[in-house]
């Protein structure tokens, strides 16, 4: 049997986790009309918040060595949304001005 370093299983799961961390922001924020230091503001908030949740994970948590991360779960249903004519081109709350004095 061949014995495989720790290190070497911890650097798998890093490769893996990492697609996630980086793939969602770069999918969502171009989606969103964001420019490219939006999608840069969203990674960095991304791997910030995950490292934040993960160390409380670990220290308050059950303390086993996960990591925290989005998930592509809520992707599909984001980009639907996104996409949906209704929610086009929205500055502020124009949707919600136009309801509320449509409606008089």
């Amino acid at each position: 049997m061949i014995s495989v370093p720790i290190g070497l299983y911890g650097f798998q799961h890093y490769l893996s986790i990492l697609g996630s961390l980086i793939l969602i922001p770069l999918v969502m924020a171009p989606a969103m009309g964001g420019t490219p230091e939006d999608t840069a503001d969203m990674v960095s908030t991304v791997l910030f918040v995950s490292g934040v949740t993960t160390l409380l994970h670990t220290s308050l948590g059950s303390r086993l060595p996960l990591i925290q991360g989005p998930s592509f779960v809520y992707l599909a249903p984001a980009l639907a949304i996104i996409n949906s004519p209704e929610f086009r081109g929205l500055n502020g709350n124009v949707c919600f001005n136009s309801y509320a004095f449509d409606n008089h």
